[in-house]
């Protein structure tokens, strides 16, 4: 560990960030395999292996469980959204009026990224079914300036101040150049800059990783790199910036997708395919450099699943009742193929043995071929002659006991996961109480979690805030009384700046 951190992982090498990464991925390859099983039983992508004398054409037949379980506890989970309180460091007003700044400022970054960092998703709860469904939460804030510094220009091509930003003394428009007021020129400049910050986006991005794609390297409590495996196209990384070497007519399309490498270091990032990195259109060679100085991301856990070399990785909730869904999805798969037997029986003639005898075959009385097969009509008598019985082939038998065995699966499940922490009632008030209670052993590390994922964004977003050296302009929505109500709702415009 001690040599790890006294390297420079900004100044690796393409071989040698590529062996780490590679080295880092194969030391998470346990969680991989937990959060691979619980999204196999989510997608209800696996089929149970019946006995071949029982099968007949019954499917498999899984239970609501695997998709009810995730959908439910990470829907109650993000019922109540986080509360922002900075704590005032003492009784001076003007340190009290910062502070509240930027408590507004964090709600409305809340409300922002929770519409607009995923598409089509709402991010709050896309980040806490991470956390709950596959064990961790992995969640960038990136600084992105270029919007929000694309502001009006001030000189022209000679460096001089531009026409329209002309101004004499008393702050009015002029076309003249011996009545040009320096003062009165930039406030008038400044002005058009802070109205187009009012209405710009913030210059900060929220990206949610799978967490299956994300290995951080942790090394005493700190992160000194992240790798990003995922699928990218090629049109995905031209729109980057990114320059490949196989820009054919077959680059846009989105089906067409390479193994990438996001390699974040402190100051650098970084897209590696085939162990060789992408060249970008402004940056060169270096990758993007940010120069951050942090790793731009959270990776926090939720149920702890067990420890590594460099951190520890979560278990998803499925992981915790894995085998009684399993067991319950083949009890109903046996149960299904029972009844499509007894609903659909095979026939075959028993032969009875007279004095030792045996009639071996039944031959057609007027052919006097040997008979192989018979056709049953409904409502007709059928008559296959003396020394034979026809018998049906019922089902295996699914007794008391298969009933009573899934049950105690189902109420085991209930036990581990309870109903309340799903969003169902139990029998009574007090019992739902009760199970509540009992249900804030899982409840209270994930919610922990995501509190402490906030606070380690909220710090970022702060020292973001620093770095423009300008005020940034949010819209904040004041909650309402009722979520029904159908009055109006208020929206407010939120001002933040460096000193807050």
């Amino acid at each position: 560990m001690a040599s790890l951190k006294s390297l420079d992982f900004d100044g690796m090498d393409d071989a040698q960030i590529t062996e780490l990464a590679e080295t880092t991925r194969f030391e998470w390859a346990e969680r991989d395999v937990m959060i691979a099983s619980a999204r196999e039983l989510r997608r209800q992508d696996w089929k149970v292996k019946v006995p071949e004398a029982w099968l007949q054409t019954a499917e498999t037949r899984h239970t609501s469980l695997a998709k009810e379980i995730p959908a439910r506890v990470s829907g109650t989970m993000a019922l109540n959204e986080p509360q922002f309180k900075r704590p005032y460091i003492d009784d001076d007003v003007q340190v009290q009026e910062h502070a509240e700044a930027v408590e507004r400022s964090q709600r409305g970054l809340f409300q922002h990224f929770k519409g607009n960092s995923i598409a089509g998703k709402n991010q709050y709860f896309f980040a806490m079914d991470q956390l709950c469904n596959s064990g961790a939460l992995c969640i960038g804030d990136l600084f992105a300036p270029h919007d929000y510094w694309s502001i009006p220009l001030y000189s022209d091509e000679d460096g001089k101040a531009r026409k329209k930003w002309w101004r004499d003394n008393q702050g009015r428009e002029t076309e003249e150049v011996e009545a040009i007021d320096e003062v009165s020129s930039s406030r008038a400049y400044m002005k058009a800059v802070d109205f187009y910050r009012r209405t710009a986006v913030p210059p900060i991005t929220r990206r949610v990783v799978p967490t299956n794609q994300a290995y951080p390297l942790f090394l005493n409590g700190r992160m000194y790199a992240l790798f990003i495996w995922r699928q990218a196209s090629p049109l995905e990384l031209m729109a980057g910036g990114f320059q490949l070497e196989d820009e054919s007519a077959n680059a846009s399309s989105l089906t067409n997708t390479k193994e990438l490498l996001e390699v974040w270091t402190p100051n650098r990032c970084r897209y590696i395919v085939n162990r060789e990195q992408l060249r970008h259109a402004v940056y060169g060679n270096e990758g993007v450099v940010t120069n951050y100085d942090f790793i731009p991301f959270v990776y926090r856990v939720g149920l702890e699943g067990g420890e590594l070399e460099y951190g520890s990785y979560g278990m998803p909730l499925l992981s915790l009742v894995d085998s009684q869904i399993r067991l319950i999805t083949t009890l109903l798969t046996y149960l299904f193929n029972a009844i499509h037997l007894a609903s659909f029986p095979s026939f075959y003639l028993e032969y009875i043995v007279r004095d030792g005898t045996v009639t071996a075959s039944v031959l057609e009385a007027r052919t006097g071929k040997k008979v192989t097969s018979y056709q049953f009509k409904s409502g007709t008598i059928m008559d296959f002659g003396p020394d034979r019985k026809v018998v049906p082939l019922l089902h295996p038998g699914m007794n008391k006991d298969t009933y009573e065995l899934l049950k105690m699966h189902y109420d085991e499940v209930n036990n581990v996961i309870p109903r309340s922490l799903r969003g169902v009632a139990e029998s009574s008030g007090f019992n739902t109480v009760q199970a509540s209670v009992q249900a804030r052993s899982l409840f209270n590390p994930i919610a922990d979690s995501m509190e402490l994922a906030h606070t380690d964004l909220a710090k970022m977003d702060l020292h973001y805030i620093e770095m423009t050296g300008a005020p940034i302009y949010l819209n904040y929505a004041v909650p309402a009384d009722s979520s029904y109500s159908s009055k109006p709702q208020k929206v407010s415009k939120i001002k933040v700046t460096p000193e807050d």
